[in-house]
């Protein structure tokens, strides 16, 4: 379940809606797909699907959080705070079990570095937010 949009100003970027016609092309049925059409955040992108997590599954426990590896701790950090029990589910790790260097890497800046900053920059704002805010 994702939100509506991150967007400061709506785009009519529908990301819940987009996501669940590509999950239908699937072969996923439709019936077995609930989004959350509200959020603009992540916080309240918790809210919401918590909400509606408790109503449509109430026998259920915990859930599986699936976010990215550097969005995980502020998304597992907002669901735990509405009170909803999620073991979380990484993807797109930027780390190996080995990583392999040579001479060149380390005399030489890389420009995927620069643009990963970006991301990572967001993230640390974003946790000191909520850690501020809720």
């Amino acid at each position: 379940m994702i939100g509506h949009h991150g967007d400061v100003i709506d785009k009519g970027l529908d990301e819940a809606v987009q996501l669940k016609e590509k999950l239908i092309e699937f072969g996923i049925p439709e019936t077995d797909i609930l989004i959350e059409t509200k959020s603009r955040n992540t916080n309240e992108n918790a809210k919401y699907t918590t909400e509606l997590l408790q109503q449509s599954y109430p026998h259920f426990n915990s859930f599986i959080l699936v976010t990215s590896a550097r969005h995980m701790r502020r998304a597992k950090a907002s669901f735990e705070n509405y009170g909803l029990k999620v073991t979380p589910f990484s993807t797109d790790q930027y780390t190996a079990e080995n990583r392999f260097y040579t001479w060149d890497e380390f005399i030489i800046p890389s420009a995927d570095t620069f643009n990963e900053w970006f991301g990572l920059l967001k993230e640390i704002v974003g946790y000191a937010w909520h850690s501020i805010a809720y």
